[in-house]
């Protein structure tokens, strides 16, 4: 088992959370349960899905970083939702 803190995009992928919190401060009242919420949970689960991949495999079976199907799944959603929130 990999330790995900030893990767670079889990340490991208932790601080995008923290970037989107500030960044959704702001935003409308109106968007706080919906909108602002979503786009918060789903960057969130980004570094999530990654700690997840590392510990579901072990070395011998991730010889080289994979995490197609783990820290992908919630960037296009973090993406779509900050694009319509925002147009």
């Amino acid at each position: 088992m990999r330790n995900y803190k030893d990767l670079q995009v889990w340490e991208k992928a932790h601080k995008l959370p923290l970037a989107i919190y500030q960044g959704t401060y702001d935003f409308p009242r109106e968007q706080r349960f919906g909108q602002t919420s979503q786009i918060r949970r789903s960057s969130a689960s980004i570094a999530a899905n990654l700690a997840e991949g590392c510990g579901r495999r072990s070395d011998g079976e991730m010889p080289v970083p994979d995490f197609n199907g783990f820290g992908d799944r919630s960037f296009p959603i973090t993406c779509y939702s900050l694009e319509t929130s925002i147009s």
